[in-house]
């Protein structure tokens, strides 16, 4: 309930009726009492700093300037040249199925490509060791590339040298 005056002139809450039937007694408020629901929030010195760094933006730099937005704006055009599709594109596009996996790119550091590349022959020696039956297509495929992966190392170890 909101304060009211009494005839003594005191801000007083009003007495009620609680749901039982008996009856509260009215409160006399004391000057400068401010309800809690009014009582605003407390903020912290780093909390009041912050909320004046974001209305200012960056120290030393200009206020950034925001553009009117028009009330319907029109969808952007895409242009014809973007659209249109060159010939000699379409003619290597095939719809094969999908595309197989790329060789990673030769890495600039000799020593490290030699690394990976013996990596990858322990691994096709590990395949060739168990059942072919067993193994999957990548793991056959693998075991297939067994003679290029040899030759690079030997390639890469006379570079080496």
């Amino acid at each position: 309930m909101d304060p009211v005056k009494n005839e003594k002139g005191e801000w007083v809450i009003p007495a009620t009726r609680r749901p039982d039937g008996t009856w509260r007694k009215e409160k006399v408020l004391k000057e400068g009492y401010v309800p809690p629901d009014e009582v605003r929030a407390f903020e912290t010195r780093a909390s009041k700093d912050a909320a004046l760094r974001a209305k200012k933006g960056v120290p030393g730099m200009p206020p950034p300037v925001e553009k009117p937005k028009p009330k319907f704006a029109e969808p952007k055009k895409k242009k014809e040249a973007e659209l249109a599709v060159p010939v000699a594109a379409m003619a290597e596009v095939s719809i094969s199925g999908p595309a197989a996996k790329e060789e990673a790119p030769a890495d600039k550091d000799p020593k490290k490509r030699l690394k990976a590349l013996k990596k990858k022959l322990r691994e096709v020696l590990e395949l060739s060791g168990k059942d072919q039956k067993d193994l999957t297509a990548e793991q056959l495929e693998k075991l297939s590339k067994k003679e290029t992966i040899e030759a690079e190392i030997l390639s890469l170890a006379e570079f080496d040298n």
